[in-house]
C-alpha cells in the first residue's frame, strides 16, 4: 500500500509521520493485506485562524484500492493525533460496509440458485 502524506498550515515531523503511518497500517488488516495498486492520500492541515479559542486541525484520508470506488474520510479536532484515529475508523467503517455488501449480494444470488434448484426436483 502506497502512502502518500501532505501537510497543510503544520510542519511535517518525523514523530507524526511515523504516528500517520503507524495507525494506518490498520487499514491493512481490512483491506486484505498489502494490495497491490492500492494508494492512501493523507492530507494533514491546521484550519485557519479565526478560532477564538486554541487550533482547529484537520485529517482528510482518500483510500483507492484498484476495483473499488474512492472512499474517504475527514475529521476535525484540537488534537491533531485525535483527528487521524477519528478518520482512521470512519474509513474502516466504510470499509466494512463495503465488504458487507458484497457478501450480501453474493449470499442473495446462491439463496436464488438454491430455490431455483430446489423447484427443479
Amino acid at each position: 500500500m502506497n502512502t502518500t502524506i501532505k501537510t497543510t498550515g503544520i510542519s511535517l515531523t518525523p514523530s507524526l509521520e511515523q504516528y500517520t503511518r503507524y495507525k494506518l497500517a490498520k487499514l491493512l488488516k481490512f483491506i486484505g493485506g498489502d494490495k497491490e495498486g492500492s494508494l492512501i492520500e493523507v492530507e494533514l492541515a491546521k484550519t485557519t485562524d479565526h478560532h477564538k479559542h486554541g487550533e482547529i486541525y484537520r485529517s482528510e484520508l482518500n483510500l483507492q484500492i484498484p476495483g473499488q470506488e474512492l472512499m474517504r474520510a475527514e475529521a476535525t479536532d484540537y488534537d491533531l493525533y485525535v483527528s487521524i484515529v477519528i478518520a482512521r475508523d470512519e474509513l474502516i467503517r466504510q470499509i466494512k460496509g463495503t465488504q458487507d455488501k458484497k457478501q450480501t449480494v453474493f449470499r442473495k444470488s446462491a439463496r436464488r440458485l438454491k430455490d431455483s434448484l430446489r423447484f427443479w426436483k
